[in-house]
């Protein structure tokens, strides 16, 4: 205790702000009058917006440009698109690799992205499987020439009038009774005299396209010193429109029509399907990428709603509290991520990203006001009552700096950057409301009292565990007018005796707690 200097006035409590004076006298009566009101109206709006996401909820069929709408950028490849777009004589090719590692066919130089991309200075590992996984003799033969025929005959579907770039087949046509050969080296001894016959010649000048002038890029091998492969690829015109935008509804199917050929006809050689290159405005690994970027957001937005209610109980020690919690938070991604998309916005991998972040922005606030309840006293009105009096200003305040925060990002040229603006201000805003109209109610209709629904505390474990009792021993307090009589040598009696009493036991044992003590402890916990 701080003494007061001689001469100074007596030490008097220091009046509460107008602000706590409005959120404790004012605004917590109104809303616990209006309570069920209240509760009705934020849950009505919710489902609302749930029901215009269920309706306007829409993967993006390719990636954004990057730039705000309204940007001369952005507004020269919409106008490129929509207006002047001229269709050209190419094609979407699918190539089926053997003699690579399925896993990982290329490796790329750690350079902190995750997209490698064609204009940085990147150095790519080929992975070519060990000559002991795959050897391409008489069977390997005989299995990829056949690989090709059912593509055209029996996944016709897939291909644009049949049409297919195979070596080993053309080899075969070439000379039928010496096809398929003994072994690896024999192989790559009847390519050689292949590529220098006249068969090979003509296919060489008339299968040409605008882009790539030479039948040997759609099908061809990779040598292995003079006498062995490494590698072979066969391409296959795929029967995908020239308009496909590189989106998983777009390319879904296409994608997993191949991925049935690869799985079914040749998996035992590791095979797998790539797009030779990449076509305009398309590009088969984008489709990964965004798959990937749903695959993230699916498995990220449960697994932070999880550990967010871990880290409430293991504050609170009260599962009835970490539930509500738990509501509220949910309920205001459902907000943000509804008004982003009938705002007309699609799931790009920016929103995908913005929507985790949102989980930890939308506690903040809810986390405070819950501490303050579960360390007040009282019933559930009183409770909730000094939580808004006592946090009420400073998580307002914190609104508001977030969202002043978020502001200035409505007017950067980027869109990433103006899409994390705009998850910061509608986060704050539908977390610091909910706060108010929905967590705060569900405490005065729902939340514990006292110690209800709270867990044991882990010193209260150990010391059951140490006295080898599942419950001990419950001390009984003299609480008549005697017992509060005047402190005698500086100890109150109560005290005296509740020092010979394990106070974490006390504390699961409310119903047998004398209200004298429970109005020291009350006083220690203040």
């Amino acid at each position: 205790r701080v003494e007061a200097v001689e001469g100074d006035a007596a030490d008097e409590p220091r009046p509460d702000r107008p602000i706590v004076v409005l959120l404790r006298d004012r605004l917590a009566p109104l809303i616990n009058r209006y309570r069920f009101q209240i509760l009705c109206t934020s849950l009505l709006v919710t489902a609302g917006l749930a029901v215009g996401f269920s309706q306007t909820f829409e993967v993006a069929d390719e990636l954004p440009i990057g730039f705000a709408v309204g940007h001369p950028i952005e507004r020269y490849f919409t106008l490129l698109d929509e207006e002047f777009y001229v269709s050209r004589d190419w094609k979407f090719h699918i190539a089926i690799v053997y003699g690579l590692d399925p896993a990982a066919p290329v490796s790329w130089e750690d350079d902190g992205q995750i997209y490698p991309t064609g204009w940085r200075e990147v150095h790519p590992t080929i992975n070519y499987l060990p000559g002991s996984e795959l050897n391409f003799d008489d069977h390997v033969q005989e299995h990829i020439v056949r690989d090709c025929e059912r593509a055209k005959e029996e996944y016709a579907r897939m291909l644009s009038d049949g049409e297919a770039y195979c070596l080993l087949n053309e080899l075969k046509a070439w000379r039928p009774d010496d096809f398929p050969y003994r072994d690896e080296k024999e192989l790559r001894r009847a390519l050689d005299e292949f590529y220098e016959s006249d068969e090979y010649g003509w296919l060489q000048s008339n299968h040409s396209t605008e882009y790539m002038p030479e039948w040997a890029y759609f099908s061809g091998f990779v040598a292995a010193g003079d006498d062995g492969i490494k590698a072979l690829w066969n391409t296959f015109n795929a029967s995908m429109p020239q308009e496909l935008k590189p989106g998983p509804h777009s390319i879904k199917p296409h994608f997993d029509a191949w991925s049935r050929y690869t799985s079914t006809e040749c998996a035992d050689l590791g095979c797998f399907h790539v797009i030779p290159m990449q076509m305009p405005g398309f590009d088969w690994t984008l489709y990964d990428f965004l798959l990937e970027t749903l695959k993230v957001l699916s498995q990220s937005v449960p697994t932070s709603l999880a550990c967010a209610f871990g880290v409430m109980l293991l504050v609170t020690r009260n599962p009835a509290v970490s539930c509500i919690v738990l509501f509220t938070i949910t309920c205001v991604i459902v907000n943000v991520m509804s008004c982003i998309f009938v705002a007309g916005n699609k799931l790009t991998p920016y929103e995908s990203l913005f929507t985790v972040l949102t989980v930890g922005l939308a506690i903040d606030y809810a986390v405070h006001v819950t501490h303050f309840y579960t360390q007040a006293s009282g019933t559930r009105y009183e409770k909730a009552q000094a939580a808004i009096g006592d946090i009420g200003v400073s998580i307002l305040g914190g609104a508001a700096t977030t969202v002043f925060a978020g502001l200035p990002l409505f007017g950067c040229v980027s869109l990433f950057l103006l899409m994390f603006g705009i998850f910061i201000v509608l986060t704050s805003f539908w977390a610091i409301l909910y706060t108010f109209i929905m967590l705060v109610p569900l405490f005065m209709v729902l939340g514990p009292q006292e110690d209800q629904c709270t867990l044991p505390g882990v010193r209260e474990i150990l010391a059951r565990t140490r006295r080898g009792v599942v419950e001990g021993p419950t001390a009984t307090y003299d609480t008549s007018p005697a017992a509060a009589a005047p402190p005698v040598d500086g100890r109150h009696p109560v005290e005296e005796a509740a020092a010979h009493h394990d106070d974490d036991h006390d504390a699961s044992s409310t119903k047998r707690r004398s209200p004298l003590k429970t109005k020291y402890r009350s006083e220690f916990i203040s």
